[in-house]
């Protein structure tokens, strides 16, 4: 199994109807902690509303309506924190909600953004 990776703001997530997520600004000013020049993404900051830009979901009249927020679960404790808040991994699970069309909720692909920092 390949280690997690630290996910930053250079990632993003992908819903099971192709909508992107990008990640860019969402880790807020009390994060220090960067990859590659990007901050890491708290998995507090990751569970928030944000759109997920192309997602074709449709609800019952057939009309699109983009995934419009995150949920995280995280597996088990993790150690590394940013900001006093546990960081999101590429091994946590990510799901998108769709109110609107609740058949496009799911799990979300996750890009790191990075690929030097992974978690053990």
């Amino acid at each position: 199994m390949t280690a997690p990776k630290v996910v930053t703001e250079a990632g993003s997530f992908t819903c099971q109807n192709n909508g992107k997520r990008k990640l860019s600004g969402v880790a807020g000013d009390g994060i220090k902690l960067t990859v590659s020049g990007s901050k890491v993404v708290t998995v507090g900051a990751a569970a928030s509303t944000g759109t997920y830009t192309g997602c074709g979901a449709q609800d019952s009249n057939g009309v699109v309506q983009a995934c419009a927020s995150t949920t995280v679960t995280k597996p088990g404790p993790h150690k590394l924190t940013a900001g006093g808040n546990a960081v999101l991994l590429t091994s946590d699970s990510v799901k998108t909600v769709n109110e609107k069309a609740p058949a496009g909720s799911g799990d979300a692909t996750v890009d790191a953004g990075q690929t030097k920092l992974t978690a053990t």
